[in-house]
């Protein structure tokens, strides 16, 4: 787990989660449902339905089953029917059904409010109930964060909404530290000397490694076509980085 300093370090530069819960689910190997509301309807060119396809990604990561539905297909009550409930505030012009506004701020199921209008949660309760601050992880009090969700990098805010999401769910694992590398665009112009010499080396200290191979090497502008069939020596370097047990992924 990330330490609270850090977390508060990571999650001031985010623009709105709210948080409240009642209590933790125990954990006996019982699946929670979780529902995600995403803003908006439902189609496959919906940008926060599939911010919402991103948050559910995440959860595989947990004992949760899960249901994604658009706020202009929720039904009044629907989130009494699960655990834990989702609000995804991805747009920025959208008008919440004042039904699940209702229904938000009448449950004591555990809620994550994430990014966007979050001001309208004011309008239909009062501060008190939900004990606003600026920053905190459990119990009636909120963040102040934005989309998690928009930038993905070693250091950024996603890693530590991943993090957080053990206690919104109530959910912990032991700690790991499982990595592969992935060697990016190997192709038939590639260096087989380096390819064999990084491949020994990870091999060396019992790295797994990933190799993403591209078939047929391409340059339009200079009417070139390579396949790697044509290359004994890159086909040969290859098969032995397979031998240092690395993996191929295949690219188009």
């Amino acid at each position: 787990m990330i330490k609270n300093s850090l977390k508060i370090f990571l999650l001031a530069i985010l623009a709105i989660i709210i948080l409240f819960s009642t209590a933790h689910a125990e954990k006996q190997g019982i699946f929670q449902n979780v529902l995600i509301i995403f803003e908006g309807s439902d189609n496959d060119n919906s940008i926060a339905r599939n911010v919402g396809l991103q948050l559910a990604d995440l959860l595989g990561h947990f004992d949760v089953n899960y249901s994604l539905t658009a706020a202009d297909l929720y039904k009044p009550g629907e989130i009494e029917n699960y655990s834990v409930i989702f609000y995804l505030g991805v747009l920025k012009n959208y008008t919440i059904p004042e039904y699940l506004l209702e229904d938000i701020y009448r449950t004591r199921k555990t809620f994550c409010w994430i990014n966007n209008h979050i001001e309208e949660i004011r309008k239909a309760s009062s501060e008190e109930k939900w004990g606003f601050q600026i920053l905190g992880l459990s119990g009636n009090e909120s963040f102040k964060a934005d989309s998690p969700f928009a930038f993905i990098s070693p250091d950024d805010r996603f890693l530590a909404f991943c993090d957080i999401l053990h206690d919104i769910l109530g959910e912990d694992h032991p700690r790991s530290k499982m990595a592969i590398i992935r060697i990016e665009d190997v192709n038939a112009t590639s260096d087989v000397d380096q390819i064999k010499t990084v491949s020994d080396y990870l091999n060396s200290e019992k790295i797994p490694f990933l190799i993403s191979l591209v078939p047929i090497y391409k340059n339009p502008d200079n009417d070139i076509s390579i396949p790697i069939s044509s290359r004994p020596s890159f086909v040969k370097a290859i098969k032995h980085a397979e031998e240092m047990g690395g993996a191929l992924f295949c690219m188009e």
